[in-house]
């Protein structure tokens, strides 16, 4: 066998038992299947860090093989771009989810490995959730969104665009959106995980109002 071919047959290989483990097999705690880490250079600029790769400042890494629920994260999300967005004069924060976050966002993306990562004050009200039919499907399937906040009349590909669906809501003052899983097709087009988007309400408690998560937009 010509070793390009053997190369596509493991690639192929690979994405049939992640995908299988997806639909058929996924366990309890799901906390991942992105396995590339996000680099923000700003809200509409981004790139992917493969696993094991390294920038000047941080890893890509994974607790394990990359597969299965094992998350590939940034060891450093300063370095990965944490922070105020320049794109948006500071309105938008970048690696962080606003309030702590969402049982449905956690069951599919990895959060950070920072040692003491910044933290909400508490929960944010979960007003509705935006996104591709296959993703909330499998999210109510699996408990992790009751069926009444889902919505697949839109699936923002943008920050903005999310953060209009947001404006565009009477009730919502604060939204989420994921960009984990941005350049890998299995995640983004076959689960349709990346670009969720997630409307609330304002936090009612005293304290900070950002939790700082790998791979999400927040404003």
């Amino acid at each position: 066998m010509a070793a390009h071919t053997k190369v596509v047959s493991m690639a192929m290989g690979v994405f049939a038992t992640n995908f299988l483990w997806l639909f058929m097999n996924a366990p309890s705690f799901r906390a991942a299947w992105s396995w590339t880490c996000t680099k923000f250079d700003s809200s509409t600029a981004m790139t992917a860090v493969a696993p094991n790769a390294s920038t000047s400042c941080m890893t890509c890494q994974c607790p394990g093989d990359c597969t299965g629920a094992n998350a590939a994260i940034p060891t450093n999300l300063s370095c990965a771009g944490a922070g105020d967005d320049s794109a948006t004069n500071g309105c938008l924060k970048l690696h962080h989810h606003y309030g702590q976050p969402h049982g449905a966002l956690t069951a599919i993306a990895g959060v950070a490995v920072e040692a003491a990562p910044a933290t909400a004050c508490g929960k944010a009200d979960l007003l509705k959730v935006y996104g591709a039919t296959n993703a909330l499907d499998l999210l109510v399937s699996w408990g992790s969104l009751a069926a009444d906040k889902t919505d697949n009349t839109s699936w923002p590909a943008t920050a903005s665009k999310c953060q209009g669906l947001c404006a565009a809501h009477a009730e919502c003052k604060y939204f989420s959106w994921s960009a984990q899983g941005h350049d890998d097709d299995a995640y983004k087009k076959e689960a349709g995980f990346h670009g969720l988007c997630f409307l609330f309400k304002e936090l009612t408690c005293t304290g900070s109002s950002y939790h700082l998560f790998h791979g999400v937009v927040s404003g």
